[in-house]
């Protein structure tokens, strides 16, 4: 697979705002650039960690008080903002959904000891407005939506291995067990990973991209490159790369992007 240097044929100068930083950010599954901001001392916030009796440290999932984000789309056409109010949960995550609507989600959530658990998604109108709650599960690493509607969601290792009380007795297990998962918008899963001839399971995802109704994987442990196509038949290429942490597909080419060490910013291209 040949190395390369990228070199842009144009630059979008998206806007900074003092004050905020940005949380979230992803193309979308029509091309649209999405972009959440959250005041920096919501972030900082976020940044401390909770420790345990045992002097283990966990990522909180919820913030002491609850703050509003900054939600930018950008299109060919330019930006335009909406304000998301009353938010309280830490590490959010922002992808758009058919008809305006906006799915915000969290990437850590709680499991109980009696067995409830915390909610991470929350389902948005184009006014900003809170229609609906669902569980995608902890650990969630990368989401994106398709055309249709559907939430896909690829989670690291300890959503799939499971922590925050996903594991023990009585437990089905994660959510993300399965490493990468398709929900439709009410949460009901529609589809999970299962590992093709000649590839392993998913530890953790390292990239996700969804174009259309089509997504693409790359993961732990032998990070093949995987599409999953609509009518969810799965094929599988290996890379012989490793490290990468996106993926970008067009007309039987691959880009990844990043790695290991000293390879944490090379563009690497192949076709499939």
């Amino acid at each position: 697979m040949p190395s390369l240097t990228l070199t842009p044929v144009s630059v979008l100068k998206l806007p900074t705002r003092p004050d905020f930083s940005v949380v979230s950010s992803s193309i979308t599954c029509s091309g649209d650039a999405v972009r959440l901001f959250v005041r920096n001392e919501v972030v900082k916030e976020v940044s401390a960690r909770v420790q345990s009796s045992g002097f283990a440290s966990f990522a909180i999932t919820q913030t002491a008080e609850k703050y509003s984000a900054l939600l930018e789309v950008t299109d060919a056409y330019g930006s335009s903002e909406l304000e998301l109010r009353d938010l309280s949960r830490a590490h959010s995550m922002v992808q758009l959904l058919p008809e305006g609507k906006i799915l915000l989600a969290s990437s850590r959530c709680f499991r109980f000891k009696d067995g409830t658990h915390e909610l991470n998604a929350w389902i948005y109108d184009s006014n900003g407005e809170l229609q609906s709650q669902v569980l995608l599960g902890d650990g969630i690493a990368y989401i994106q939506t398709d055309k249709s509607g559907n939430i896909w969601v690829g989670y690291f290792d300890e959503g799939v291995y499971g922590n925050f009380g996903w594991v023990g007795s009585g437990n089905a297990g994660p959510i993300g067990a399965a490493g990468l998962v398709c929900f439709n918008i009410e949460g009901k899963k529609l589809w999970e990973y299962q590992p093709v001839s000649g590839t392993d399971v998913i530890s953790d995802v390292y990239a996700l991209n969804v174009f259309g109704n089509e997504a693409w994987a790359y993961y732990y442990t032998e990070f093949p490159l995987v599409r999953i196509k609509k009518d969810r038949t799965v094929e599988a290429w290996s890379t012989k790369t490793s490290g990468a942490r996106a993926c970008a597909v067009r007309d039987g080419n691959v880009l990844l992007y990043g790695g290991y060490q000293d390879k944490r910013h090379l563009s690497v291209a192949t076709s499939w």
